[in-house]
């Protein structure tokens, strides 16, 4: 049983997980601050991969 809840859980994230590993290959955008190092360009992607799931894009702002 819990193998296949793990599966549902694997099969209901993987459209937000490949959002995520999408943001996660962007380039860094132009006019990057060198002081932003690696865990604060990754927040950013994370939140701009948040922000790019179908569920956030259907809920009100």
């Amino acid at each position: 049983m819990e193998i296949n809840e793990d599966i549902l859980v694997t099969r209901r994230f993987a459209d937000i997980d490949a959002d995520i590993a999408a943001t996660e290959a962007m380039a860094p955008p132009q006019g990057w601050d060198e002081e932003f190092d690696e865990a604060d360009m990754a927040a950013v992607r994370a939140g701009v991969a948040r922000a790019l799931a179908p569920d956030a894009r259907n809920s009100p702002a």
